[in-house]
This record gives structure tokens, C-alpha cells and sequence, in this order.
């Protein structure tokens, strides 16, 4: 039983074993990701099922992959379906920083600067 589940943890990380990126979902799994500007609306089940993929993989397979944070910007206050909606992704590993920006998203301009500018100038 241990030997199958050893093979089971290979064969799930042999898309990296040679450090071969094959597509953004390799990407998306293996680094740290910022995800910014997104609404993360359940249609776009693509990144959904990635972040619980991910997720899955560190606890089940212990592999170091990299966080996931998603940026939230919101007007004061959070609605009840919002604040469900990004408990639903917390309970996915994903860390969520949640910035109010005043009294409406107009005022997210400068969130997003301020977030953008934590980062280095060409990388």
C-alpha cells in the first residue's frame, strides 16, 4: 500500500520533474499566485478548480507548492453572498486580503497601486 501511494505522489508531480512548464496551469500550481481584479465568480470554475486542486495536493501529497492570495476590493461593506463566497475560497487555502476602498469602487485605483507597487519593477 505505501509503494502505491508513493507512485501516486509521483506520477502527480512528473509534470515538474524536469522543471518542464507545459501550460499556466503548471504555473498556477507550482508558484506563488496574486490573483487581482478578478471577481472570481463561480462561472469561472477553471480557477476554482484549481485553487482546491492545489490545495489538495499540499495536504494530501505534502509537496511544497506555492500560496494562493486573492485580492478583494469592496465599498465598505461586504454583502452576505460576498462573504460566503470568499469563506468558500479561504477554506480552499487561499489567503484573502480584503480592502475596503471608501465608498465606491471608483476609489479601487489606488488600492490597485498600492498593491501593484509592493511588487519589484521587472519581475
Amino acid at each position: 500500500m505505501r509503494s502505491k501511494e508513493l507512485r501516486l505522489k509521483e506520477e502527480i508531480r512528473a509534470f515538474d520533474k524536469d522543471n518542464t512548464i507545459y501550460s499556466w496551469v503548471d504555473l498556477f500550481l507550482i508558484n506563488e499566485v496574486h490573483i487581482l481584479g478578478l471577481a472570481l465568480d463561480y462561472t469561472e470554475i477553471d480557477l476554482w478548480w484549481l485553487m482546491i486542486f492545489k490545495e489538495r495536493l499540499k495536504k494530501e501529497c505534502g509537496f511544497q507548492y506555492g500560496d494562493t492570495m486573492y485580492y478583494k476590493f469592496y465599498p465598505h461593506i461586504l454583502d452576505k453572498k460576498e462573504e460566503a463566497k470568499l469563506s468558500i475560497i479561504e477554506s480552499f487555502g487561499v489567503n484573502v486580503i480584503k480592502k475596503d476602498v471608501g465608498t465606491s469602487y471608483e476609489n479601487a485605483g489606488d488600492a490597485y497601486n498600492e498593491f501593484i507597487n509592493k511588487f519589484p519593477k521587472g519581475g
